[in-house]
């Protein structure tokens, strides 16, 4: 028995694993156009829907929660524009479950055969990304098998010992939907207890409907806990997101409990195949408690901020990349500065929580820090998106110049973001390194450094303001502002060094210095270029363009592809008849 158990692990491992592959897979071959589908989910509430069940058929359940929270987090969502598509995830995860109940175990070769063909030859290209996902697939039909086949010998013992699950009696329900959600609360994947369902049921240990149900049930809510769990350092609003997934799955318990007798009288009209039954058990549950709750959708809004009454982090202000604008690119460009001043809020927020990490670990601040670096990154991805649908306008010369300042500065600032996450990964392995430890005065140095360069975040914040006349003037105060702060760095990394080198600190003090003044230095220079870009003479909003549509860009014909030979050839050529020197170029 402790063979079959095993075996039985092993092959719930690889199905784990092979869900785990496919969603990443499938997030990565979807990744260019993720933030996009996202962004069409607030178009309405119908939209919001119908982008869920995609989201939540490709990426899973969690992992849409989790990027639907980390959007209302950056502000790129309300709450009320998520709450159709966490609807729609739950509606999308079934979907899942309905092609691994099909019978298709024994072709689990092809999926695996093809999608090695495909990652090995792929390199880093989206055929690769589509490789993981049927490598993802093949595993999770063979994990399935692995899980039946030790466990068929033993049905009849396991069918008795599972008999206390029997949905038929109240207190069968109740322990296999607890059971359930047990399991699924630990590994965190409805799939995976639905797939282990599934797997008893190929095994011939489960035999009735009635003995799967409850565990159906209770599998939908214990992942909910994840989204709880990953948004402890959000926004107020984005953790009424990860509350209202649990409400769903709870009230979605709830209308499976009022409808069992109902489905145990006429399940069997769906199909004559057991875990076919179930597929359909789980999708027509999901749909029946969504259209429940739809009507009520705009009152759960008012019980959610009742529940999480309003924190100070509320107040951070709604995305300004408004769809209608992009047929007016002076507003659009408007609004994309607008944006940046948000994300660049959130750099100068993330600061200031690394100044309290460089003394002490503060696992509060590390979460919330992390929540803001998945928000900026999700920025920079809508910015650019939102700047790369803008170009299908007319643009005057001004405003094409504009949009490539604008892009620059999305990306500098995305990097920021990033440093600020170096500065508290270099502060976490120098508490477990005891040699790190500096004297006073060397750490008012390294503070003052902090500080100074949590002013220039927020002259810069200052400075991209979209209802100023003039961005030159708060852009010179970040530059002047820049050049005191390099001077001083460099002072006092000249400082430091001298005491290295009379080792009064040992040398791995001045490794973890020398870092964290590198990364203010690397900050300063992220910031140098913004400003840079905004005391250029295009760098500016025309206010008598706002409000005024333009036509779409007129159609340009691209010129044919080279050939790679014949093109370096003649560059070849072209160089030496220009007298430039040969160099050496392609492949060697």
């Amino acid at each position: 028995m402790a063979k079959t158990m095993l075996e039985a692990a092993g092959g719930l491992a690889l199905f784990l694993f092979g869900i785990a592959l496919m969603t990443g897979g499938l997030r990565d071959w979807t990744s260019e156009r993720l933030p996009r589908l996202l962004r069409r989910a607030t178009a309405g509430r119908g939209r919001g829907l119908v982008v869920g069940t995609m989201l939540g058929a490709l990426v899973q359940r969690s992992a849409g929660t989790m990027l639907t929270v980390g959007f209302v987090h950056a502000g790129l969502m309300t709450l009320a524009q998520s709450l159709p598509l966490l609807l729609g995830l739950n509606i999308g995860t079934t979907l899942a479950i309905q092609l691994i109940a099909f019978r298709v175990t024994d072709y689990a070769g092809l999926p695996l055969a093809v999608g090695a063909l495909l990652f090995l030859t792929g390199g880093g290209t989206r055929r690769r990304s589509l490789g993981v996902v049927l490598l993802g697939l093949g595993i999770i039909f063979f994990g399935l098998a692995t899980m039946s086949a030790p466990m068929r010998p033993h049905h009849e013992a396991l069918g008795r010992w599972l008999s206390r699950f029997d949905g038929a009696t109240a207190s069968g329900f109740a322990a296999g939907a607890l059971a359930a959600l047990a399991i699924t609360a630990i590994i965190q994947s409805s799939c995976a207890v639905i797939g282990l369902v599934l797997a008893l049921v190929s095994a011939g240990v489960i035999v009735r409907f009635e003995q799967a149900y409850p565990l159906l049930i209770g599998a939908h809510i214990g992942p909910c806990f994840t989204a709880l769990l990953g948004c402890l350092g959000a926004r107020r609003e984005a953790k009424r997101v990860a509350a209202a997934q649990l409400l769903f799955n709870l009230f979605g318990g709830a209308v499976g409990l009022a409808a069992a007798p109902l489905f145990y009288r006429f399940i069997g009209w769906t199909s004559g195949d057991l875990a076919r039954q179930i597929a359909h058990a789980n999708t027509i549950k999901m749909i029946l408690s969504a259209m429940l709750i739809w009507p009520f959708l705009p009152a759960l809004v008012g019980l959610l901020r009742r529940l999480l009454p309003l924190g100070e982090d509320d107040a951070e202000a709604p995305s300004c990349l408004d769809e209608a604008l992009l047929a007016c690119p002076e507003d659009a460009l408007c609004a994309v500065i607008g944006e940046l001043r948000r994300a660049l809020a959130l750099c100068v927020r993330s600061h200031r929580l690394s100044h309290e990490i460089m003394l002490e670990n503060r696992p509060a601040a590390l979460r919330r820090i992390e929540n803001n670096e998945n928000a900026a990154d999700g920025l920079k991805r809508a910015i650019r998106d939102y700047l790369a649908r803008l170009t299908r306008r007319y643009l005057s010369r001004r405003q094409a110049l504009l949009l490539q300042f604008l892009d620059r500065i999305t990306c500098n600032m995305e990097r920021i973001h990033d440093h600020i996450t170096v500065i508290v990964e270099l502060s976490i392995h120098r508490y477990r390194t005891p040699e790190a430890c500096y004297y006073v005065d060397d750490l008012d140095r390294l503070f003052d450094l902090h500080e100074d360069m949590g002013v220039i975040l927020e002259e810069l914040e200052r400075s991209l303001d979209a209802t100023a006349t003039d961005f030159k003037g708060g852009a010179q105060r970040v530059l002047a502002a820049v050049n005191v702060f390099l001077e001083r760095s460099a002072e006092t990394q000249r400082v430091f060094s001298d005491k290295i080198g009379r080792h009064v600190y040992p040398s791995i003090s001045g490794l973890f210095f020398h870092e964290y003044i590198f990364t203010f230095d690397r900050m300063a220079r992220h910031a140098q270029i913004i400003a840079q870009a905004e005391i250029e003479p295009d760098f500016r909003i025309k206010r008598s363009k706002l409000g005024r549509i333009e036509p779409p860009a007129p159609a340009f014909e691209a010129p044919p592809r080279v050939r790679v030979p014949d093109y370096l050839e003649g560059r070849y050529r072209r160089r030496r008849q220009s007298g430039l020197p040969e160099r050496k170029e392609g492949p060697s």
